[in-house]
């Protein structure tokens, strides 16, 4: 399988919106969308758009959590850090992930919950073996990337796609 990672820059250029894109869609096998998503953004009108111009399996990823400043934290509360992450997080976005679920329900596209990779029960994990696991807000570090590349892994991510 071949994947093409388009950025807002590309997917605004008319010139590549027009002629390359439509072009992408109509040979995808597969198309995830991930995005920070916002209550503005008509999530069903982009899947109608999709589902109109390719035939491809549709994931969309939830907005991942967001915390004030992972590294800040980690200099005010070196102690359990993870819960602290956990209570510190913007919760507003458990409502957004919500109604993004709902939408691909309604409009019968898989859906990829990102907070379960960060955040369970009381706690979110942002340092593992005193790693930290994000560069600043919602970016990972580096061992970051690792460590929520394996959970992706055992969440079933990979899975998804290939079904």
């Amino acid at each position: 399988k071949s994947f093409v990672f388009l950025g807002s820059k590309e997917i605004c250029d008319n010139e590549k919106k027009n002629i390359i894109l439509p072009h992408l869609l109509k040979s995808a096998e597969v198309i995830i969308l991930s995005s920070r998503w916002f209550d503005y953004i008509d999530l069903k009108k982009i899947i109608d758009y999709l589902k109109k111009n390719s035939s491809a399996k549709i994931i969309i990823m939830g907005r991942p959590p967001k915390f004030i400043d992972i590294p800040t934290l980690y200099f005010k509360f070196d102690k359990n850090l993870n819960h602290v992450a956990y209570l510190k997080r913007n919760v507003e976005l458990d409502t957004l992930n919500q109604r993004i679920k709902e939408v691909t329900e309604i409009s019968n596209v898989e859906y990829f919950d990102r907070t379960q990779l960060v955040c369970q029960s009381d706690k979110c994990t942002v340092i593992d073996n005193n790693r930290l696991l994000f560069s600043d807000h919602d970016h990972w570090s580096k061992d970051g990337e690792i460590f929520f590349g394996h959970r992706l892994y055992e969440y079933g991510f990979l899975d998804l796609i290939k079904k």
